[in-house]
């Protein structure tokens, strides 16, 4: 029996103990979230600081935006009627333009059919000029009525025979 008595005694030791223990435990985890919680309230007002900023800058920036586009109706409200002489003058411009391209159209279908005539005339003259080439170097028949002598000779060429 006195077996039993004794582990009862320390169990009961044991048990308290643990008990003693965790309850400092938990009175140290209190004093630390007591000393955690101003660190936390000065990031949250930090937080909420930075945030305060930020809606100012923001409300700035708006207040900003609106004057600014203020400014700009107004602006568009006096530009208007200058838009509208404008938009007349672009019409005027691009009639003149349409006009001028036709003109321009026909001057160049114009112009196209003399390069055409020039281009059937220079041929059959180029022809012209190569059979009177061909004539100048070769002998001619008046060339046997002409009086020899050596000028004569030398613009009459030689002549040849042929023989057919």
């Amino acid at each position: 029996m006195r077996f039993q008595w004794t582990v009862g005694i320390l169990c009961t030791l044991v048990s308290l103990g643990l008990t003693i223990i965790i309850m400092g435990q938990r009175q140290v985890l209190v004093l630390l979230e007591r000393n955690d919680l101003p660190v936390e309230l000065d990031k949250l007002n930090t937080q909420l600081s930075n945030l305060n900023t930020f809606k100012d800058s923001v409300e700035k920036l708006l207040n900003q935006g609106n004057k600014e586009m203020k400014d700009l109706d107004d602006s568009m409200a006096k530009l208007a009627p200058v838009i509208e002489g404008k938009k007349g003058q672009i019409d005027d411009c691009q009639a003149e333009k349409k006009i001028k391209n036709d003109e321009l159209e026909d001057l160049e279908k114009e112009s196209m059919q003399i390069e055409e005539n020039l281009k059937s005339e220079s041929g059959a003259w180029n022809l012209e000029i190569s059979n009177l080439k061909e004539q100048l170097v070769g002998y001619r028949e008046i060339c046997d009525y002409v009086k020899k002598n050596t000028l004569a000779m030398k613009l009459c060429g030689n002549k040849t025979v042929t023989v057919s």
